[in-house]
């Protein structure tokens, strides 16, 4: 299934590609944010949906290794609970992921997160700029300022990947999603991640305010 999905992602969006350089659509502003995404979730038909696979594998798919069983006689005190059950010891499914793997796997998923999250944001400003100032607005300007910003957007992108490999590490944080653990990730997410969300929603919603207000005036 993971391997039906990767393909159809990558080809989809191939197509998207080729439809907007064969049309030159990608010359304003809009063509420049939808290229950008694109290329974001190609990313994840090559490399995040291959990897969820091997990952779900690892877990799931692998013998368990039980240690020897051990049954110490406890005295029981008031309100303890004691059963007679053999504790077994077991081996750890971590100890499937090596680091190199989470390393790999963790790059390219905290790399789109970022990268899509950024390119919503700076696509909504784009839009909210036009609704706002829709007289004044230009579109060389704007396509300008999209190249800017988004190529700065992958730059931010890359380095939010690169972090962990020097100040935290990544590892599994919830079943096979792999992002960077530590102290020091708290803050990598609310700037790489929940600040630009923010800044996607309250804009979002400020968007869908002011096209309600054209419409109406539009009608009036």
């Amino acid at each position: 299934m993971c391997s039906i999905f990767s393909v159809w992602n990558v080809v989809a969006n191939a197509i998207v590609l080729v439809v907007f350089f064969m049309q030159k659509r990608y010359t304003g502003s809009a063509g420049i944010y939808k290229i950008s995404i694109a290329l974001a979730d190609i990313m994840v038909g090559l490399f995040i949906f291959p990897t969820f696979a091997s990952s779900l594998s690892k877990i799931t798919m692998t013998q368990e290794k039980m240690g020897p069983s051990s049954n110490t006689s406890i005295t029981p005190g008031p309100g303890d609970r004691y059963d007679i059950v053999p504790h077994m010891p077991g081996g750890d499914v971590w100890t499937n992921f090596d680091q190199p793997y989470l390393n790999f796997v963790g790059f390219f998923t905290s790399m789109y997160l970022t990268l899509t999250i950024y390119t919503l944001m700076v696509a909504c400003i784009d839009r909210l700029v036009y609704v706002r100032n829709s007289r004044t607005y230009s579109n060389q300007k704007s396509t300008f300022v999209a190249r800017i910003t988004i190529g700065v957007s992958w730059l931010v992108s890359i380095i939010v990947a690169i972090v962990p490999f020097f100040v935290d590490r990544y590892n599994l944080i919830a079943s096979v999603m792999v992002l960077s653990s530590g102290a020091t990730s708290l803050y990598l997410y609310i700037i790489a991640y929940v600040i630009p969300l923010l800044v996607l929603w309250v804009g979002g919603i400020v968007l869908l305010v002011f096209t309600i207000m054209r419409s109406r005036k539009r009608r009036t």
